[in-house]
């Protein structure tokens, strides 16, 4: 595998924050994008090792304050593609020996930039006391096929740290003898699109059967149908194999899309008004640019959010009710209460008015007895 093979193109997105003294003398942003986006070559990010001059800006957002952090800055958001390089396990690649001592071996995986610069994405170490070949004859310049049992990296680092294995050329040939079953597979058509979501990772490896720079969405799905049945070169009927294993495929896709379809809703059997159609649609958002995974998770929030407030708002609906209901049969009680009052103010007006009239009655009674005494 040469150098340049071992890059793949990826698609991806990015935020860039520039000083709003940076732009006083800027005629086109673009030009200053580029200039910040080359930060990031020759290094280490998200998706793996970037190489060099390869990235390239096919979209960019306006720029915009972020309002969380309250800093001076104007924020870019990009859509970019550019030329990376991640292993993956069991990856197979030739490498250069750099080093030997009583523990392993070390090996590194070099590549000439544009500028005739030497530079290594990768640093490999072969521990010997797991090795199952004879590495005895390995000697320190020596090309040899390593490989990749595990690997990890930093942001910003300058290479990645990888684990490997020495691969003898007698596995190497036989490796490469999977290119006569790719030749005879290659030509079955297919009746479906490739999802390579999951089967990208082994772009290199396939490289490295076939002595490509590129490779189809077709040979990456032939060598995931070689992985999950265990194909070999010397395997009989592999044909037929591949033939049920693309039935199995295109049954499982005709089935997701079954249910897609009996879970879709059709928007004119639902009885809705007319303000609640416009509710529905003011949350979807017209913008053209892309989102990025921070605007997902905003989403995500946001949704848990309403449903929290949805959920709130309903129990506090019906403790509303209680209460008004509570309050009802209090003003009822409070009512018949005052009714009752006024009821026993009246008695005890008739019971005074009886009283006085009695004393009237006793009054006039000891002055006719005074008229008589008098007489």
């Amino acid at each position: 595998m040469t150098q340049d093979k071992i890059f793949n193109e990826y698609n991806f997105n990015h935020r860039i924050s520039i000083k709003i003294n940076e732009l006083n003398n800027v005629e086109d942003i673009l030009d200053l994008l580029n200039i910040k986006i080359k930060e990031l070559e020759n290094k280490c990010f998200e998706l793996g090792y970037i190489k060099e001059n390869s990235i390239k800006i096919h979209k960019y957002s306006n720029g915009f304050l972020n309002p969380i952090t309250f800093v001076p800055f104007i924020e870019y958001k990009l859509y970019c593609s550019a030329s990376i390089f991640i292993p993956n396990k069991y990856d197979i690649y030739l490498s250069k020996i750099i080093s030997i001592n009583k523990i392993g071996i070390m090996c590194k995986i070099f590549y000439l930039s544009d500028n005739n610069k030497r530079y290594s994405p990768i640093n490999i170490i072969i521990p010997k006391h797991t090795q199952k070949n004879n590495i005895s004859q390995l000697n320190k310049d020596d090309d040899i096929y390593i490989k990749i049992i595990g690997f990890k990296f930093n942001k910003n680092s300058e290479y990645i740290q990888s684990i490997a294995d020495y691969i003898p050329l007698s596995e190497i040939n036989e490796i490469k003898q999977l290119s006569k079953v790719f030749k005879k597979l290659v030509t079955i058509d297919l009746n479906f699109d490739i999802d390579t979501t999951d089967i990208k990772k082994y772009s290199n490896i396939v490289k490295l059967i076939l002595d490509k720079s590129l490779v189809s969405s077709k040979e990456l799905f032939i060598y995931n149908f070689i992985i999950l049945k265990n194909i070999k070169y010397t395997t009989k009927k592999y044909i037929d194999l591949y033939n049920e294993y693309i039935f199995e495929y295109e049954s499982k896709l005709n089935y997701t899309d079954i249910n897609i379809e009996s879970e879709t809703i059709d928007i004119y059997d639902l009885e809705t008004n007319d303000t609640e159609i416009c509710d529905k649609s003011s949350n979807i958002d017209d913008c053209n640019s892309y989102e990025s995974d921070d605007d997902e998770d905003h989403n995500d929030d946001d949704s848990k959010l309403e449903s929290k407030l949805l959920d709130y708002t309903s129990d506090n609906d019906e403790n509303l009710e209680t209460n008004i209901e509570e309050e009802e049969q209090n003003d009822s009680n409070e009512e018949d209460d005052e009714d009752d009052e006024e009821d026993d103010s009246d008695e005890d007006d008739s019971d005074h008015e009886d009283y006085g009239d009695e004393e009237d009655n006793y009054s006039k009674k000891e002055k006719d007895n005074n008229d008589s005494k008098i007489e």
